[in-house]
């Protein structure tokens, strides 16, 4: 998994070689296995693999790693932002990853920042 702070422009180059999307959804995640695999199942059946990104603010339990492990070949990009010294919201700090939101904002018409727990659901219609 890349680091913010020591792999930013590897992180800058793998979203601008992602294809645009309508729709690109990260998760922010830290230590929540348990819901983390659903979410990513859920969210790539959705939007597609290159479509979704996975922030981490540090995970260091064992099964949520193997997980991002396994998924990271998969994302448009899996991250980690802990070593950053802020809390868990400063992944919604558009002036301290200004670079990465910039970067996003090109590729996608519309972006979409979820905790592990949230499922957005979409209705077709008919059902």
């Amino acid at each position: 998994m890349l680091s913010w702070d020591e792999n930013k422009v590897e992180i800058i180059n793998k979203v601008n070689s992602l294809a645009f999307s309508d729709f690109i959804v990260a998760v922010k995640n830290k230590n929540e296995g348990e819901s983390l695999r659903e979410w990513l199942d859920h969210y790539i059946e959705i939007f597609g693999s290159g479509s979704v990104l996975i922030f981490d603010n540090g995970s260091d339990d064992r099964h949520t790693l193997n997980i991002i492990s396994s998924f990271e070949g998969d994302v448009g990009l899996a991250l980690k932002y802990s070593n950053l010294g802020y809390d868990h919201n400063v992944i919604h700090n558009t002036k301290v990853f200004g670079e990465l939101y910039s970067s996003i904002k090109k590729k996608c018409k519309y972006f979409a920042l979820f905790d592990a727990d949230e499922l957005l659901t979409v209705f077709d219609g008919k059902h």
